[in-house]
């Protein structure tokens, strides 16, 4: 969350530089061999069905790869963590949000796998309103239970009255840490989740004004942790200064999701429409561990590319981690 302020070219620079050192990456290593979930939509955002292994070409910091296996993700469960940013800059949002996310909860509850969610709020830091969980009641109430948090002195559309001290602790609630809050679901939900997917819905505007951790150091837990970020870009754009979609993307591609950004809040349920259709429908890819590339503990960087000229004809653009982590 940020105030409306005449934007800073300085600041806007350290941001970016902050932005292109990160790296990320949502994979699992198990004996000798690497899982990747990889998702697929054509140009109207629809899931591709049917992309076989020998249309995928994989490198792994430039070396081929031999795929052993690729396939629909089939009943491997998801955790999935619904994270609503109730910073100030979401105060007139957040009741369209919880709506859309309501809707969501029974299409990921339905399937008949172990899929669990959980419900997280944060500003400076998380509140964990529902660990996992498949029980959809339970988490439909956690989230019609979700509050804005008003930091001290403020009354309303971005405006503040008296002279807080930056550090009282009631301003932390006008703050965000979208990295901090980040690492702290994989601290406290991730650490404790059995096999499967592990997603982070994050529902905020992306401005980050108070972590204490780097990006690069964030990035590098989602990765070790194997989560994959989808973010929904949303703000009150009259008081703040709306949605950082460089953030957003950056998070979400390079974590193996993807980043939407609705232009009103009719049009949340589609947004959350789509990141169903994708979590339901990826696939899975797995390849040998690139151990003997070496790498020093760094990220590798890893590349998924179609070759398949049918495919690359109809504008097919694959999601996947961007880095793998030893």
């Amino acid at each position: 969350m940020r105030f409306k302020t005449p934007r800073s070219k300085l600041l806007l620079a350290a941001v970016a530089v902050l932005l292109l050192s990160a790296t990320a990456a949502s994979a699992r290593q198990e004996s000798g061999q690497v899982a990747v979930q990889l998702g697929a939509v054509d140009r109207e955002g629809r899931p591709v069905e049917g992309i076989k292994a020998e249309d995928l070409r994989v490198t792994v910091e430039g070396r081929p790869q031999n795929v052993l296996s690729f396939s629909p993700r089939g009943a491997e469960p998801l955790h999935v963590v619904v994270m609503l940013d109730v910073s100030a800059s979401q105060e007139r949002v957040l009741p369209f949000t919880q709506g859309a996310a309501d809707r969501l909860v029974p299409a990921l509850l339905a399937r008949g796998a172990a899929n669990d969610v959980a419900v997280v709020t944060f500003t400076s830091e998380i509140d964990v309103l529902l660990g996992l969980t498949a029980d959809g009641a339970a988490v439909r109430r956690a989230i019609a239970s979700v509050e804005f948090k008003p930091p001290t002195g403020y009354i309303g559309g971005g405006v503040f009255v008296g002279n807080p001290r930056p550090n009282d602790p009631g301003m932390r609630a006008g703050s965000t840490a979208v990295w901090d809050s980040l690492v702290e679901v994989c601290d406290d939900i991730f650490a404790r989740a059995g096999k499967g997917r592990r997603v982070v819905l994050l529902i905020s505007d992306g401005v980050d004004t108070s972590s204490r951790l780097k990006p690069d150091k964030a990035f590098e837990r989602l990765l070790r942790e194997g989560v994959a970020v989808y973010g929904v870009g949303i703000a009150d754009e009259l008081s703040f200064d709306g949605v950082d979609e460089g953030f957003m993307r950056k998070v979400s591609e390079r974590t193996g999701g993807r980043a939407l950004f609705p232009k009103k809040n009719s049009d949340l349920p589609a947004a959350f429409e789509q990141v169903r259709r994708e979590l339901l429908s990826a696939y899975t890819l797995t390849f040998a561990s690139p151990a003997a590339q070496g790498g020093g503990g760094k990220p590798l960087k890893l590349r998924v590319e179609l070759v398949n000229p049918e495919l690359r004809k109809q504008g097919v653009h694959l999601a996947y981690p961007q880095a793998l982590v030893k």
